[in-house]
């Protein structure tokens, strides 16, 4: 139970670590480049608006600064939260 308890934890570290990198990039993210990760999501459907959530996601967040601040802070939070139930588990 050792050895899964040590990898479980350290897959939770590893999660936590993306989900801070995550948190901190679209913190930091311009609306330019919102907008252009939009544009190109769209174009790769043939220029359709598809249902995808990626699509809605980047819908909500290219013209909502603050939507998008409180979503970076949340994945920011969540990866830090993540990373101590790892260490505390290995």
């Amino acid at each position: 139970m050792s050895l899964l308890s040590q990898l479980v934890g350290t897959f939770f570290m590893f999660l936590g670590f993306i989900g801070l990198l995550a948190g901190t990039f679209l913190y930091r993210m311009k609306q330019e480049d919102l907008g252009k990760m939009y544009m190109s999501v769209t174009m790769m459907g043939g220029g359709e608006m598809s249902d995808a959530p990626m699509v809605r996601f980047l819908t909500r967040l290219r013209g909502n600064d603050s939507l998008k601040k409180q979503w970076a802070l949340q994945v920011l939070i969540g990866g830090i939260l993540l990373a101590i139930v790892g260490a505390w588990l290995a």
